[in-house]
């Protein structure tokens, strides 16, 4: 299930179009059209259980949202997933992002709204994701950015995992943190850089965190205040880096809670021995066992990884990394229906550095 609503100052062409195209790409007319003087409209984007739903206006006292979950996607499962303004004079860059497909359009006005919505409806494409990535012209400031939910670019939480300095092996991978289902050949680093697969620091494609390489026995730590909410043996499964052989590692996971209410789950893997338990409150710098070799590893290393409980694309915890995003244009993770925009956890001085071996 699809619709794309728009208004338009025009009212002859607006009902005409709805009338033709009432099922798929439609429009709808507000009766308080705005002036021709409007610079921004509103945009909203609903989606429910692969369905979604787009409206665009240039009415900034309309509420598209407010509309999609009265009028169109009204059970209890509809949400919102991405909403904001765009410029109605200026251009815009609107990114789609759905189930298997992502692309980008630029445009003036409403126009990247329309080839987007173009591009993912023949054939119909599920759980699509809308958003402003840039606007502005060019005598004139970026007009406000869209986004799925508002997000800080940093929160100060984490300390290091551990003492010392030891060499990086695996990165977080921006373009699909899915470990064993990216199969594009490159690994999209927090800077934005590509490094192909099989070179340091991007061994694994879709790589879901980081990996050091350190001896068995080395302490790790709680990188914050929180509550161990796993702390055993994974269940068994085949780890095909080892040639499908069956591995059941140790593992600690423990969640987070920011200042700001934000919640986030730090994930401590291949583990040789675990120092704590389920339900217990841990602090910061608290030991939560020692490295290993254990479950799908090849060597001795500590595997880190960290999942966004709150303000994720879908709703659902997603996989983030702790270095935020600094590369050039938006984070692909960012907008991925099943991504969440990453944040920069580490405290001031406290990120581990990254070095390839």
């Amino acid at each position: 299930m699809s619709i794309y609503k728009k208004n338009h100052l025009a009212v002859l062409p607006a009902l005409l179009t709805f009338a033709a195209l009432s099922i798929g790409l439609g429009s709808g007319v507000n009766n308080s059209i705005a002036s021709a003087q409007t610079r921004a409209g509103r945009f909203c984007n609903v989606q429910k259980d692969g369905g979604w739903w787009l409206w665009t206006t240039n009415d900034l006292s309309a509420d598209p949202c407010s509309v999609l979950l009265s009028q169109y996607c009204t059970d209890p499962g509809c949400r919102v997933v991405s909403s904001g303004t765009y410029l109605l004079d200026g251009r815009n860059q609107v990114q789609v992002s759905c189930q298997g497909f992502q692309s980008s359009f630029s445009g003036v006005g409403g126009k990247p709204f329309e080839l987007a919505y173009q591009s993912v409806t023949n054939p119909f494409k599920p759980s699509c994701l809308f958003r402003v990535a840039s606007s502005g012209t060019a005598n004139s400031a970026p007009a406000p950015n869209s986004t799925s939910i508002p997000s800080p670019t940093s929160i100060s939480l984490f300390q290091k995992p551990f003492s010392g300095n030891f060499p990086t092996t695996n990165v977080f991978d921006h373009d699909l943190p899915q470990q064993f289902r990216d199969r594009n050949g490159y690994v999209t680093t927090w800077q934005g850089n590509k490094r192909r697969v099989g070179l340091s620091g991007a061994y694994i494609d879709g790589h879901e965190g980081y990996d050091w390489i350190m001896p068995v026995g080395t302490r790790i730590l709680a990188v914050a205040d929180g509550v161990v909410e796993w702390a055993a043996q994974e269940q068994p499964f085949s780890c095909p880096t080892l040639g499908g052989r069956i591995v059941s590692g140790l593992s600690v996971a423990i969640t987070h809670t920011a200042a700001n209410g934000s919640r986030f789950r730090s994930i401590y893997g291949h583990l040789d021995q675990i120092s704590v338990s389920r339900g217990e409150r841990v602090r910061s710098g608290q030991l939560v066992g020692l490295s290993g070799n254990t479950g799908c590893s090849t060597e001795p290393h500590l595997h880190f990884a960290v999942r966004r409980l709150t303000g994720t694309n879908n709703g659902q915890s997603a996989l983030i990394d702790p270095y935020g995003w600094s590369g050039n244009g938006v984070d692909p993770w960012s907008v991925h229906p099943e991504g969440a925009a990453s944040i920069l956890l580490w405290k001031d001085r406290q990120a581990p550095r990254l070095f390839y071996r």
